[in-house]
């Protein structure tokens, strides 16, 4: 299986270079070196907003799941600390397919401590003690999305127990009553599709790039994403992710149902 993991190429996913299982009895993985952090980080800084140019780390998220679909392999534990972002800002999907190493199976009985990953878990993963498919892993994609434009899946439910309890016995997901300011109609429609309760229901991850692509495409947006390419090179040489945090432009908010600098509301 880590072998297979060597031959992976794409521009949003890590190249594995191997493992080591001689260091202090544990097994490590070897990958190349990414010095600007994971997309987590980048998003919780709450003087700045980090909306101007997610749609395209989101694509890219969905891009690089899509690979690892196509090539066979599950992702297993996709949320934003496991995005890095390359010199460039592009998305890079790291720890795919470590369950395959780890016993991700955890209890849920009274008392026994909730895996931190459960705020991105489907519903039939709580029921089925982690198992991991490509439906949980759409979930999971739906999370993260939504998680980069909040800052947290259900940031509003203090507790993991709690979540975990949201989930089983509903409403299944978020309610758009607690992202409505930060997320777009079409944003919102696209994770929605993610959180069928009904795993058989839910797309696959290559239909949900290609409707990610279709928002991205209009030409409004294309025109929007040329003006910020061209902040970023201006930017480049001074913090790589300042780009990410220019204050929305006129354009952004005349446009608002393709741009997601605007709110929703």
């Amino acid at each position: 299986e880590i072998r297979r993991w060597t031959t992976l190429q794409h521009s949003n996913v890590v190249s594995v270079f191997g493992v080591v299982t001689k260091f202090e009895f544990t097994v490590s993985i070897i990958s190349e070196w990414i010095p600007e952090g994971n997309a987590y980080d980048y998003v919780q800084d709450l003087n700045n907003d980090p909306r101007p140019l997610l749609a395209i780390q989101v694509l890219g998220i969905a891009q690089g799941l899509d690979y690892l679909h196509s090539h066979g392999f599950l992702h297993g534990n996709l949320r934003a600390h496991n995005v890095l972002i390359s010199t460039d800002g592009q998305p890079l999907l790291v720890d795919c397919g470590l369950s395959a190493l780890i016993d991700s199976s955890f209890s849920i009985i009274a008392g026994a401590p909730m895996p931190p990953t459960i705020r991105w878990m489907a519903p039939e993963q709580i029921n089925n003690y982690g198992k991991v498919t490509t439906q949980a892993d759409v979930w999971a994609f739906g999370m993260t999305a939504l998680e980069l434009f909040t800052r947290e899946p259900y940031h509003d439910i203090l507790y993991t127990r709690g979540v975990m309890q949201h989930t089983l016995q509903g409403p299944h997901r978020p309610t758009d009553e607690t992202t409505r300011g930060r997320m777009t109609d079409q944003w919102w429609e696209i994770c929605c599709l993610c959180w069928k309760r009904d795993e058989s229901s839910r797309p696959p991850i290559s239909d949900i790039v290609a409707v990610v692509v279709g928002v991205l495409s209009h030409p409004y947006f294309l025109l929007l994403m040329q003006l910020r390419r061209k902040q970023w090179c201006l930017l480049a040489k001074r913090n790589p992710f300042e780009w990410l945090y220019m204050p929305p432009c006129s354009l952004c908010i005349h446009l608002k149902l393709y741009c997601i600098c605007s709110s929703a509301s």
